[in-house]
């Protein structure tokens, strides 16, 4: 149950990899949010904590293609380089 409710992921993310951090039919709601706001980066932990104990290969492969995509949009979007950080709500 909670592999498929990470796998939700997939349905959310963009095609940038980003994953919003506010999805849903309120259009007040989604008229609001910045482009570089994404969920929380905590999704990297729970990916890999959920895989690590999963014996279901295809949900481990999903899981690290989402992953790789997501991290892909922290590397291109939320990286300083003048401070050498990533940004992350």
């Amino acid at each position: 149950m909670a592999e498929q409710m990470f796998l939700n992921y997939e349905t959310l993310q963009k095609s940038d990899g980003r994953i919003p951090l506010f999805t849903g039919t309120d259009a007040t709601l989604s008229s609001k949010q910045k482009h570089g706001v994404s969920s929380l980066p905590k999704a990297f932990d729970a990916g890999y904590q959920l895989s690590k104990r999963s014996t279901n290969m295809d949900f481990v492969s999903r899981t690290a293609k989402l992953l790789d995509r997501y991290f892909n949009w922290f590397l291109s979007n939320r990286y300083n380089e003048k401070l050498g950080l990533f940004s992350g709500v």
